[in-house]
């Protein structure tokens, strides 16, 4: 049986079922989203669901997403600044309270428990589209922060910071590290051997590279087992991330 994250830590546990997106479209004082350009990253992360379900059922899982709901499509919320940690990173939880004490929502967890008794949902995730260029990153629930942190979004800028478009891949990436999907590329967390391990096994997974065309991709065996939808095998704990 696939390994699962317990209920109750966080509001993106297993990707299976039926999954709620909601999405909120945020603009920068010198960066900001026109109509056109909302639609086109609503239809982009559209087919990064659409994408991850044909990838479930590959596994023998099923998954649907919810149309959702949106914040921001008529009328973005504007923020002066972006919340950061000392390290400069971008702090997804955090931008995520800014914005849903805005909308009306002081309790996280009664947000998500009105998105489950509305939708019949069993999993619920947030993307935040921020019109400005930037690096993407997603905030999972850990259970040594706050409650607040409950609800788990992602941040996907608008562009890459060289100024590359987004693209679908890079939706289904970030969603996936909701639901526990570690990255396989060089980071300070992850050692020389191990990137050269996932590349040598699965050189398309979408945690290892986001091409822009997402169907160049596909979930790997151990993406797979961290986000519910296969057992693990031995070998997959030489891929943890210093930390996990």
């Amino acid at each position: 049986m696939a390994e699962e994250r317990l209920k109750g830590q966080g509001s993106a546990t297993t990707l299976r079922g039926l999954a709620y997106t909601l999405s909120i479209f945020v603009d920068r004082e010198q960066h900001r989203w026109t109509r056109d350009e909302k639609l086109d990253r609503l239809g982009q992360c559209r087919i990064a669901e659409e994408w991850l379900v044909a990838e479930a059922r590959r596994y023998g899982v099923f998954l649907r997403f919810h149309t959702g709901g949106n914040y921001g499509l008529e009328s973005s919320l504007s923020v002066s600044s972006i919340p950061k940690n000392a390290r400069g990173t971008t702090e997804p939880a955090l931008l995520l309270r800014t914005l849903l004490l805005r909308v009306g929502w002081q309790d996280p967890v009664a947000l998500h428990n009105a998105i489950l008794r509305e939708t019949g949902a069993q999993t619920v995730h947030v993307v935040m589209h921020v019109r400005e260029p930037g690096t993407s990153v997603a905030a999972p629930f850990d259970a040594r922060s706050d409650a607040a942190r409950f609800l788990e979004g992602c941040v996907v800028r608008a562009e890459y910071t060289a100024g590359a478009a987004q693209s679908p891949s890079m939706y289904a990436h970030e969603i996936l590290h909701l639901y526990g999907a570690w990255d396989f590329y060089a980071l300070p967390s992850y050692r020389p051997e191990q990137v050269a391990l996932a590349t040598q096994k699965f050189p398309r997974d979408v945690m290892l590279e986001t091409p822009r065309d997402i169907h160049r991709c596909e979930v790997g065996p151990v993406t797979a087992w961290r986000v519910g939808w296969r057992a693990a095998e031995d070998w997959y704990e030489r891929l943890r991330p210093e930390g996990e």
